[in-house]
């Protein structure tokens, strides 16, 4: 599990405790009042014993007080806790993890990688060079693509982001099952079309996770 997995679970089980530790302090503070009525009907006469009764009285009454602050406390912080795992789950849900964003990164050099070498070929270069420097790329794009989103995402992440996998794996499968020099300038074109509907759903996908495409182009230079 991630580190936001553990906190989820840390702050969830928290807040749990403290809302059952505020319930145990209401719960005696109500059985203590109950005493503390009891003991105001049997106000002794003597003097002595009225001492004694007024010392174990305050005392009571102390108690009271103090079981209310102790209830509000615990549920302030049960009140903590539950939005800390509300935010937690929430970041999980609408961000990417290490994972998904390690293939957003790489399928993005290699999709414009791919880009590259195929409009060359639409532009008259040598299919078969560019084929050869195209089938690690491609291997590497199919394995990359192949991988599940994470769970933790919404479930229109998840969606978003498999669509995506798919485009890019097909793109990948596709190009591979392309025999030596069979990669024509047509075909390349028709796989370039397929890489523009690749790169909108990316744009999407950037646009969702906020993924700072900026820094992917300088990384890329």
């Amino acid at each position: 599990m991630s580190v936001l997995d553990w906190l989820f679970i840390i702050f969830l089980s928290s807040a749990i405790l403290f809302f059952l530790f505020s319930f145990f302090a209401i719960t005696v503070r109500v059985m203590n009042r109950k005493k503390v009525q009891l003991l105001e009907k049997k106000r002794p006469k003597n003097k002595i014993k009225r001492k004694k009764w007024r010392r174990h009285y305050l005392q009571l009454k102390k108690k009271q007080g103090n079981r209310l602050k102790t209830a509000i406390l615990l549920f302030i912080f049960a009140i903590m806790c539950s939005g800390a795992a509300g935010y937690s789950r929430y970041y999980q849900m609408t961000n990417l993890n290490k994972q998904d964003g390690d293939i957003i990164i790489q399928t993005y050099f290699l999709v414009d990688a791919i880009e590259e070498e195929l409009k060359k070929i639409e532009n008259g270069a040598d299919a078969q060079k560019s084929q050869e420097k195209l089938q690690n790329m491609i291997s590497l794009l199919v394995s990359y693509s192949s991988n599940t989103p994470s769970a933790s995402l919404s479930f229109k992440g998840q969606k978003l982001l498999k669509r995506y996998y798919v485009s890019s794996k097909e793109l990948g499968v596709n190009l591979n099952s392309q025999s030596t020099g069979a990669l024509t300038k047509e075909k390349s074109s028709e796989y370039l079309s397929d890489i523009e509907k690749i790169k909108q759903q990316q744009q999407t996908v950037f646009k969702t996770f906020d993924v700072n495409q900026s820094a992917l182009k300088q990384k890329k230079q």
